[in-house]
């Protein structure tokens, strides 16, 4: 998935720096989530877009039936970095969906990589994307020809499970993204 206008519809973020470095980070936590995810144009009844985006994203990994788990990433330019997306993300409560965020933006100091450990806390990393052309269609074919490099909980040995990632082709790899070209 993308960022900026696919998951969120668009982001505002405070100019906190423990927002962009520290993995946990949650103040005004409701009102960040209400800019961020929800929309003052649409007054839908029932269910908010978080709460239907927090199902749409549980059935796209869950599949049909546990043989059929997918592996649902986010690739971004986002300038905020990894960290404040998965921040984010924890105040909606949408994190545990994801295996990792990867970030193509290059700022100092701020991590370009975040995955789920076999335990479920969140670790930051550098994956590989100065060895690959700036293009999120190069990056993809990058994590099909080695998906350890980029999702390092396939090679801690309390992996839950086995890697259904192993001969992974491009065409099995979906981007949701805003940008058509991508």
């Amino acid at each position: 998935f993308d960022w900026d206008e696919t998951l969120t519809l668009s982001t505002f973020l405070p100019a906190d720096r423990d927002l962009r470095s520290r993995i946990g980070w949650c103040e005004w936590a409701e009102y960040i989530t209400l800019h961020n995810f929800e929309t003052p144009f649409v007054n839908t009844p029932g269910e908010t877009r978080v709460e239907k985006l927090r199902a749409l994203l549980t059935q796209l990994r869950e599949g049909d039936c546990e043989a059929r788990r997918r592996t649902l990433a986010i690739l971004t330019r986002n300038n905020q970095g990894v960290v404040a997306c998965l921040n984010l993300l924890m105040m909606a409560n949408l994190h545990d969906n994801f295996e990792a965020i990867w970030c193509m933006a290059r700022s100092p100091k701020v991590p370009q990589g975040v995955y789920k450990q076999g335990d479920g806390q969140w670790s930051t990393f550098a994956p590989p994307l100065a060895a690959v052309y700036d293009h999120k269609a190069d990056v993809l074919h990058a994590i099909c020809q080695d998906p350890a490099a980029w999702l390092p909980q396939l090679a801690e040995a309390a992996a839950p499970r086995p890697s259904p990632l192993e001969g992974l082709r491009p065409e099995e790899v979906v981007l949701v993204d805003d940008v058509r070209t991508n």
